[in-house]
């Protein structure tokens, strides 16, 4: 009881609480009736599992939904083409739009190693060797080599690998190919199993692709990527295989880094990134022959028994996780193969005894590169500038040095060896006219 202004007033407890309990009471009434209407309603389609949206439109079945990967999180709504008109964006800019015709590109190709021992022709990595490429429309048809290989040239026409992947993106486009100017500059070396001929494919589908304006579909709309149930379209892929034939030196030189490829049941071919160890080393010990790829397939086995296949499968597992897990003490065992090498030693007198002393000196593992003739020691431990990095950190003058001396003793026309390491950046567009830069947007050396 309370006293205001000489008014008493009487306060019941009781009814207090009752009205308490009544208004919670209700309120949990109207709670339970909303779940069990709205329960109701996304439980129309009984035996169905309902659809999660990933974007306002999207229609993926919740089963089919994927982890978001790194390379794609979410599906994007951008326009089939980049464009910004005069105005929107920068007011001193002039129109710019991807599709843009240009007169020249040019486009730097990076080496790449197949197969890593047993992953034959499955595997291969992007190394940091770079060709050049230039293709500028002309009055008539024209080609120019120089560098690495370029007296071993023999058809500087068109049916010179780099204007087949010319002539295929024009033709992809739905263009008619008009005479252009070729000028390569060969850092690769040719005919060695280091990706010169992927090389020149990529770098000719690049270039026809940015001469003719088009833009060509890595991962599509409702790709496996962004949580969809469809592969990637991957379409510079699929052109470069269909000139190529299988993956394992064009997927690094287009994506960069260590890349897997497989044909897919529907004839698509379809490319996987492995892991790269961040302080590797290659030691390419390169002989004074040129390897034929063609005659050299010539020697492998037709049929392959049984206990071989299990061999290099185990084999490929252990190579894919040790470099996953960056296992390195792992990678002797995962490079080791009994398909492709072993015939290829009778070609390759010295492989075997180059294998041994590279590893002999501290090589984590080494392999035919390719269809040779390059043999391909790995090492680590390299960490900024290699030369101002202490010596006794790293062992890639040891490999060399023991490389160099099997070499000279098992190999008729003993080579050079050649210290890189793996880039994670594929084939890119260095130059072009018109620019892709434009006013106060620029590209990486404002190409």
């Amino acid at each position: 009881m309370s006293k205001e202004k000489g008014t008493e007033i009487t306060i019941n407890v009781s009814n207090i609480i009752s009205g308490l309990a009544f208004g919670v009471g209700v309120g949990v009434a109207a709670g339970v009736a909303y779940y069990f209407l709205n329960g109701s309603k996304s439980s129309q389609n009984t035996g169905k599992r309902n659809k999660v949206d990933l974007d306002d439109d999207d229609d993926i079945p919740y089963s089919s939904r994927r982890e978001f990967s790194p390379k794609r999180p979410t599906k994007s709504k951008r326009p089939a083409t980049q464009t910004f008109a005069r105005g929107s964006v920068d007011e001193t800019s002039e129109p710019w739009d991807s599709w843009d015709k240009r007169k020249s590109v040019t486009v730097r190709v990076p080496a790449t190693s197949a197969n890593l021992g047993s992953g034959f022709d499955t595997i291969g990595i992007a190394l940091d060797m770079w060709s050049e490429i230039t293709v500028e429309r002309a009055d008539e048809f024209s080609m120019t080599c120089e560098g690495e290989g370029a007296e071993h040239l023999q058809s500087l026409n068109e049916k010179n690998l780099v204007c087949v992947g010319v002539k295929t993106a024009f033709e992809y486009v739905g263009e008619e190919l008009p005479p252009l100017k070729y000028t390569c500059r060969n850092r690769i070396p040719f005919g060695k199993g280091l990706g010169s001929s992927s090389a020149a494919i990529v770098g000719g589908l690049i270039a026809g692709l940015a001469l003719c304006g088009k833009e060509l579909k890595v991962f599509g709309e409702d790709s496996l990527y962004s949580g969809g149930v469809t592969a990637e379209p991957e379409e510079l892929l699929q052109l470069a295989c269909k000139i190529e034939g299988h993956p394992d030196n064009v997927a690094p030189a287009i994506y960069g880094g260590i890349q897997l490829g497989i044909k897919m049941r529907n004839g698509k071919w379809r490319s996987s990134r492995v892991n790269c160890p961040a302080d590797l080393q290659m030691v390419a010990y390169i002989p004074n022959v040129v390897g034929v790829t063609a005659e050299l397939r010539k020697v492998l086995k037709s049929k392959i028994p049984r206990q071989d296949a299990i061999f290099n499968i185990g084999r490929v597992a252990f190579l894919v996780n040790s470099l996953s897990q960056n296992k390195l003490y792992d990678l002797r065992y995962g490079t080791e193969d009994v398909l492709h090498q072993p015939p290829r030693a009778s070609v390759y007198p010295y492989l075997y005894p180059l294998m041994n002393a590279a590893l002999s000196a501290g090589a984590h593992a080494v392999y035919l590169s390719g269809a040779g003739p390059t043999v391909l020691a790995i090492t680590s431990g390299a960490a900024g500038d290699t030369f101002t990095q202490h010596g006794s950190e790293r062992m890639e003058r040891a490999i060399a040095d023991a490389m160099i001396l099997a070499g000279q003793k098992h190999c008729s026309k003993p080579g050079n060896v050649y210290i890189t390491r793996p880039v994670m950046q594929g084939a890119y567009i260095v130059k072009a006219d018109p620019p892709f830069s434009k006013g106060v947007v620029r590209y990486p050396g404002f190409v």
